[in-house]
């Protein structure tokens, strides 16, 4: 994610909050936590990767997102990431209530225990 004003370099094309509910460590950590990591297989060498690697560490590029002028030069530094940030947490956060709210006891009587809301979100 983007802090202030400094230009992030590794870009994440699979989102960090979807690659860290495959984490070990998901149900033990906050879910904003740098602290996860996961499994990969790496098709290049055709190896399954142990032990996991972080998931800051995959599934980026650097400078993906930003966009230049007809001299290469980033006139828009961070604008498509400092969006994707924005998402990236709001999904986390909505990820987080849904599941709080799935595995309450109660709930597995009832038909669908989501809200108008949760269920048009996506």
């Amino acid at each position: 994610m983007a802090k202030g004003n400094n230009l992030t370099k590794k870009q994440h094309y699979i989102p960090q909050v979807y690659l860290r509910g495959f984490s070990p460590e998901y149900e033990q950590v906050e879910v904003n936590s740098t602290r996860c990591t996961i499994y990969y297989y790496d098709l290049v060498k055709d190896i399954q990767r142990s032990p996991a690697v972080p998931i800051k560490s995959i599934c980026y590029e650097d400078l993906l997102y930003e966009v230049t002028d007809n001299q290469a030069q980033i006139i828009l530094p961070n604008y498509l990431e400092k969006f994707f940030s924005i998402m990236e947490k709001m999904f986390g956060e909505y990820r987080t209530k849904l599941e709080q709210k799935a595995f309450i006891i109660d709930n597995y009587c009832i038909k669908c225990f989501l809200t108008k809301e949760e269920k048009t979100f996506g």
